[in-house]
């Protein structure tokens, strides 16, 4: 009866309420339902940079970015409530200004798009990543599922009912510890977390935090910066497809949901060009691959993404950590950031999860 009550005891403290978050809440709950499990998110929602929500200038709900997952993405495909696959895969040439399904001739632009760093930047031992599991490149590996602008729907809010306790608007400032374990967790605001013995805390915060606050490594980041416009009537690309490809081209992938058009523009680091040229080139872009003259341009939302994810180069790889485990016997750390050798993307983000969860499940 002792042992039972000890175990009942433990709660697993999770930073962050991101995909990573998540993921290990409900792996946590999976392996051990007695574990109580609190997940403390910085903002007001939960989801970190993956959720939806109601846009003002479009006047809609809608996906803070669009998110994708490959077929390949087994994981993070059993997260999803809805998960339903593009079965074409179709690329628009810019300076051509033609359609085709010759993928092979897109491998650098597919390449940044699931890396967000220039193709000849990007790491060795990540490139063998990415061929390993998306070679050979099958129907089942290549298909694509989108966020149709119901990312939380899909996605977050059914993460969220296996946190014991979901605390929004908690920002973790510092901590304390003793004899190498987290003793207390400080948040904003003068609110005190203390650990009881047998407590754990995962970290699922991103990279620029966790240095911050953990005095982890300094990451250098690659930006992504998407556009959505909506217009008055529903769109069409060529072909009718839902989303194309774009190579020599300002704009990487496309896509359509009913009335809103949303553009990707990966490893945007070096562009230099103000954000209404921006909007202006895109729009003409996508009037032209429609076979239009670029005319009234719609509303259109633009973010830069700064940090979207590691530049995913040999150096920045070199210092990710090389499991979950860090200096502090009960701290354990999850994140796309945080699996060497990895793309940082969802699937990335699941995969660490369920290896903090293992870790922390493990410590006694």
């Amino acid at each position: 009866m002792l042992n039972l009550l000890k175990k009942k005891s433990k709660t697993i403290h999770i930073l962050g309420a991101g995909v990573a978050g998540l993921a290990a809440a409900k792996e946590i709950k999976r392996k051990n339902r007695r574990c109580r499990v609190v997940v403390y998110e910085a903002k007001a929602h939960a989801g970190g940079r993956a959720f939806s929500y109601y846009n003002k200038t479009l006047d809609k709900e809608v996906d803070n970015a669009t998110h994708v997952v490959l077929g390949c993405n087994k994981n993070v495909r059993s997260l999803m409530e809805v998960c339903e696959f593009e079965p074409r895969l179709r690329f628009w040439d810019g300076f051509n200004k033609q359609a085709y399904k010759e993928w092979w001739k897109c491998q650098d632009a597919i390449l940044v798009s699931i890396v967000n760093t220039p193709a000849h930047e990007v790491a060795a031992k990540i490139l063998r990543t990415v061929f390993w599991k998306l070679f050979p490149f099958t129907y089942d590996r290549r298909k694509i599922y989108y966020s149709h602008d119901n990312l939380s729907g899909n996605l977050i809010e059914p993460l969220e009912k296996y946190a014991d306790e979901i605390c929004c608007g908690c920002k973790l400032e510092n901590f304390e510890n003793q004899d190498g374990r987290i003793t207390a967790l400080n948040f904003a605001g003068g609110k005190r977390i203390p650990l009881g013995e047998d407590d754990v805390v995962i970290s699922a915060l991103d990279a620029a935090a966790y240095e911050q606050i953990f005095q982890g490594p300094h990451f250098e980041f690659e930006k992504i910066i998407t556009l959505s416009f909506r217009t008055s009537q529903p769109l069409h690309l060529p072909g009718n497809a839902r989303y194309l490809g774009v190579v020599n081209s300002l704009v990487q992938w496309v896509f359509v949901n009913y009335d809103v058009i949303s553009v990707t523009i990966s490893a945007a680091n070096d562009l230099y060009i103000n954000d209404e040229e921006i909007k202006k080139e895109v729009w003409a872009v996508l009037s032209e691959m429609r076979g239009l003259k670029p005319a009234f341009m719609p509303p259109c939302q633009l973010f830069h993404h700064e940090r979207a994810t590691l530049k995913q180069d040999a150096y920045n790889n070199s210092l990710r950590p090389a499991s979950a485990k860090t200096d502090y016997k009960n701290l354990f750390v999850a994140g796309d950031w945080t699996m060497k050798n990895y793309p940082c993307c969802m699937e990335s983000a699941v995969l660490s999860a369920y290896r903090a969860a293992k870790e922390a499940l493990k410590l006694k």
